[in-house]
């Protein structure tokens, strides 16, 4: 079966109307933004300067004028730094652990056309657990894999860098490790856009593991449609980009409210509906059984509890 991936946009925009405006209740659209606020912890970061950009020398002067107070700071407080970091680590994992749960909400919200925190937290409460470990074990990866080919670089251009000077073993470094640890990034980008936008709509739907709906994208999404994920992955990149300038202009139009956590949330709620609702509406043309807006299909006793759950 073919796959339109523009289609779904249209679709998309009526279901963020049907859900937002028709009617619009202003309880519901905090539930959801409380919702989307959720599920994009750590998205929603702020804009980066580049006013030093370019200027190089000046930059890694500030940048040491930084870091040797910091790096002496840090050794003459060892333990308060380990306990620091400490601290720090578990908050990153209360807030990707937090996400996970959000994602499912916000999902649950869109597709049921309901505002609601308290009935999906419970329901899919070990959903959102399997994914907070599955999201763990990648991110792990993830550091380790970026670690071994910036390693890998490093240890070919060692000689280079000991005689501090860029000769060919540093050229050699930089051409070996760079095309790698692009390669991998972007296979790690590959993987998460899938995960958010299939694999976790399919644990929603049919009630399935992480790993086992993982195989029912490969079996059931991807199988045979290479053109067409390649076409979905443009089609992300293009609406990435509009979503961007809208995220923009709003934050401009709102004197910077819009970058403020929950409250921006709240006002990009249309946004996050829509990028939400896409990727369901492209699942939707598989046809049977793929259905994640109809009461039948979404109903909890419909389709039972998530694989170990009473």
């Amino acid at each position: 079966m073919g796959l339109s991936v523009t289609d779904p946009i249209e679709r998309a925009i009526d279901r963020t109307k049907l859900v937002l405006f028709q009617p619009f209740r202003a309880g519901k659209w905090f539930t959801l933004g409380f919702c989307a606020f959720l599920a994009h912890l750590g998205n929603m970061g702020g804009f980066n300067s580049l006013q030093n950009f370019g200027k190089r020398q000046e930059f890694g002067e500030s940048l040491k004028s930084v870091a040797d107070p910091v790096h002496t700071w840090v050794l003459a407080h060892l333990a308060l730094a380990i306990v620091g970091g400490i601290l720090a680590l578990l908050v990153g994992l209360l807030l990707a652990w937090l996400k996970a749960r959000g994602q499912f909400m916000l999902l649950s919200g869109v597709a049921r056309d309901r505002g609601e925190v308290a009935a999906p937290w419970r329901e899919f409460a070990s959903a959102a657990n399997r994914l907070f470990g599955f999201n763990l074990v990648l991110g792990i990866t993830a550091l380790l894999g970026i670690a071994l080919l910036a390693g890998l670089g490093i240890a070919i251009a060692l000689p280079d860098i000991r005689a501090e000077e860029f000769g060919r073993r540093a050229l050699l470094g930089l051409l070996t490790g760079l095309p790698l640890l692009l390669i991998f990034l972007l296979a790690l980008g590959v993987i998460s856009v899938l995960l958010h936008d299939f694999v976790l709509p399919i644990m929603y739907l049919r009630r399935q593991g992480v790993l086992e709906a993982w195989g029912t994208v490969r079996r059931e999404v991807l199988s045979g449609r290479t053109g067409t994920l390649v076409l979905y992955f443009l089609m992300k990149i293009v609406l990435g980009i509009a979503i961007g300038i809208l995220v923009l202009m709003g934050t401009c139009l709102t004197c910077c409210c819009a970058a403020l956590p929950y409250i921006g949330s709240v006002i990009l709620l249309p946004v996050f509906v829509f990028h939400r609702s896409y990727s369901l509406c492209f699942l939707e043309q598989l046809g049977d059984g793929w259905s994640f807006f109809g009461e039948p299909a979404t109903a909890p006793e419909a389709r039972g509890p998530f694989p170990g759950e009473a």
